[in-house]
This record gives structure tokens, sequence and C-alpha cells, in this order.
């Protein structure tokens, strides 16, 4: 079995963990004409990506480890 940092799902949840957090910072500019609610809206959504994602690849590979590894 990899170690989880030389699989692709670590690099595509770094990726995408990282997109989520720059949306979150506001570092990535939004899409639509920017007001508070936009704003805020963009701000929950790479929250909540970031969070789905790191969840996401915690459960791949506790399922990974929980069967011994890929076969």
């Amino acid at each position: 079995m990899k170690p989880g940092i030389a699989t692709t799902e670590f690099w595509v949840t770094l990726a995408t963990a990282i997109i989520g957090i720059l949306l979150v910072l506001g570092v990535v500019p939004g899409t639509f004409p920017q007001n508070e609610v936009v704003a805020a809206i963009e701000k929950i959504a790479g929250a909540v990506i970031a969070i789905f994602v790191a969840l996401g690849y915690i459960k791949a590979r506790t399922e990974v480890k929980k069967n011994g590894g890929l076969k």
C-alpha cells in the first residue's frame, strides 16, 4: 500500500481543499458582482467544499487501510 502522500487522491484532495480555502479567504475572485450576501455565500461554499473534500479523503484512506490496502 502506498503512503497517502504518494496517491493521486491525496493531490486531488489537496488541490480542491486549497481552492476552497482560497474562496473562503477571498483570494479567488467570485464570478458574480460583489455584494455582502454574495460574498458570504461564496465564503460558505468554499468552506463547505474544503470540509467535504477533506472528509471524503479521510473516509477513502480509512477504507483502504481497513481493507488491508489494494490487492
